[in-house]
């Protein structure tokens, strides 16, 4: 028999598998296989025990899963160690009742195959929908990027409904290995997963029904931090390297978030970028700012003009469209959430911003009046942008990102790994215009069109996109879909909690 502290040791290994597994699964290094298993070290450890210990395991897993994927974070300079203490602990969270809720239910009339994908999927769900504390990154589904048929799922039931089949795996796998046979439950399970395949195989096969294309050039330009602020150098690197892609005769062109400043405001830059536009006869959708993230001005000084995150369609045959206005702005990053309720002490929030939130979603007309809905930077991460965008007529979905503030870290890497979800879940191609890289451009079903070659390097990136008329399950019905789930989980959950075990089980 094992000694007490034995157990602490064997509890606390098995954790920091998780957690390290957890973390590798995503980019980089990018071991997506790996997240089938990720979470079978975690189960094993909350087999046994009081619900406390389970719940100090699962804390423990989710900060060195958390410390692992945000590791980028410290390349921010304003990015300290006590913001890094308080997103740690906040996000340990989630799997810490995770796996108190595993302990809840170990003795409840449903086994682990049917209620730990349940929990899973309801705590991600949150995560991802938590008001100013929404971080929907790194979410198992996203994990599996390169897994196209299980992709599909997700034009019926969204991301999280991805997820439930990648935890489902994990929880038969576990179930296989404590049991050391075939129950009923791991073999309804293995064919549960078996079915999801097979209907991702068939969505996968008859998805993109379009003949009609479009083409579509990124320019990634790779201004550096250092040369954000000679405008000249950016306004004439893009402007070459424009021209450059102009030669492939695209239907238009993108630039990144930030690409160009004071747009509003500078006649004489502002004129030029429409010259451009005439002169290559093509339209341009750029990214535009009036301030720089992450550099905010002190609360004592306020700025004289309140700034905006901007993306413009230059199109050299109309008048300069009114911009889009970024509307999930990042918290700390580009404002102070409930400033005007919550005094933030100094040590962690020491400055403040005073960024113009935009009012709605803008979809801009394109060659044979296709829609092209923007998006800014972390705003792809939310599926309700995407799928409203794509609801009000969008074909084509831009994200203009700007990760230079991340270097040459797994940030970007992972960035892209949410956006290529919305293309997923609406058959849409989506166009990730990034500054630093790496750009890409994704087919409706997910798959990788063009990408540049690597980060920190000036590419232009080419593809011929279809836009299909029709839309997905998830993007006509996702409310009611998930109200539907929602339930169904919930009375899964809810039978597990309050109901003694059977005898079959």
């Amino acid at each position: 028999m094992r000694s007490p502290r034995a157990k602490v040791l064997t509890s606390v290994g098995l954790s920091i598998a998780s957690g390290l597994l957890l973390t590798i699964s995503f980019p980089l290094p990018d071991f997506s296989w790996l997240a089938w298993v990720s979470l079978v070290p975690l189960m094993f450890a909350c087999r046994s025990g009081p619900v406390a210990s389970c719940a100090a395991v699962g804390f423990l897993a989710g900060v060195v899963y958390v410390v692992g994927i945000y590791r980028w974070m410290f390349e921010i300079e304003a990015f300290n160690i006590a913001a890094a203490a308080l997103l740690t602990a906040y996000l340990a969270l989630y799997p810490m009742l995770w796996c108190a809720g595993l302990a809840i239910m170990r003795r409840s009339a449903l086994p682990w195959a049917v209620t730990a994908p349940c929990l899973w999927v309801l705590l991600e769900y949150v995560r991802s929908n938590a008001g100013f504390l929404a971080l929907p990154w790194a979410t198992l589904a996203q994990s599996q990027h390169d897994n196209l048929l299980l992709l599909q799922l997700a034009q019926l039931v969204g991301e999280h409904g991805v997820t439930y089949f990648v935890v489902l795996g994990n929880t038969v796998i576990a179930s296989i290995l404590m049991q050391r046979r075939m129950t009923v439950v791991s073999i309804v399970g293995i064919v549960a997963l078996g079915l999801a395949h097979t209907v991702g195989w068939g969505l996968l096969r008859h998805g993109v029904q379009s003949s009609a294309t479009l083409t579509i050039a990124i320019v990634q330009p790779s201004i550096l931090i250092e040369e954000r602020d000679d405008i000249d150098l950016r306004i004439t690197r893009l402007d070459a390297m424009t021209r450059e892609a102009a030669l492939s005769k695209p239907n238009l062109i993108l630039w990144p978030e930030t690409a160009v400043k004071d747009l509003s405001q500078d006649d004489r830059l502002r004129q030029r970028v429409i010259n451009l536009s005439r002169n290559i006869s093509t339209p341009l959708l750029i990214g535009a700012s009036e301030f720089e993230k992450f550099e905010p001005t002190e609360q004592n000084n306020p700025p004289s003009t309140r700034a905006f995150n901007a993306a413009y369609l230059i199109d050299p045959y109309a008048p300069l469209a009114d911009p889009y206005h970024k509307i999930r702005l990042v918290p700390f990053a580009e404002y102070i959430p409930l400033q005007n309720k919550i005094n933030w002490p100094r040590w962690l929030v020491p400055t403040g911003f005073d960024t113009v939130e935009g009012r709605e979603l803008k979809r801009f007309i394109l060659a044979n009046g296709v829609l092209i809905a923007p998006l800014i930077c972390w705003e792809g991460a939310f599926e309700s942008l995407a799928r409203n965008a794509v609801q009000g007529g969008a074909r084509i979905v831009a994200i203009l990102t700007n990760d230079s503030w991340f270097g040459r870290t797994a940030q970007p890497h992972q960035h892209n790994r949410t956006a290529l979800m919305r293309a997923v879940e609406n058959r849409v191609p989506v166009v990730i215009a990034s500054n630093t890289g790496p750009s890409e451009i994704i087919d409706p079903n997910g798959r990788i069109l063009a990408r540049a070659k690597t980060t920190f390097q000036r590419e232009i990136i080419v593809a011929e996109v279809p836009h299909p008329d029709r839309t997905t399950l998830y993007t006509r019905f996702a409310g009611g879909i998930r109200v539907l789930l929602g339930a169904i989980l919930a009375m899964v959950l809810l039978v597990g909690l309050f109901r003694r075990p059977l005898k079959a089980w």
